[in-house]
């Protein structure tokens, strides 16, 4: 999980949401 927040930090909602998921 810690490698998705990584994306999260871009700002990308809609792939933190899927990775969330």
């Amino acid at each position: 999980m810690r490698g998705h927040q990584v994306r999260l930090e871009g700002g990308d909602a809609s792939s933190d949401s899927y990775c969330y998921a």
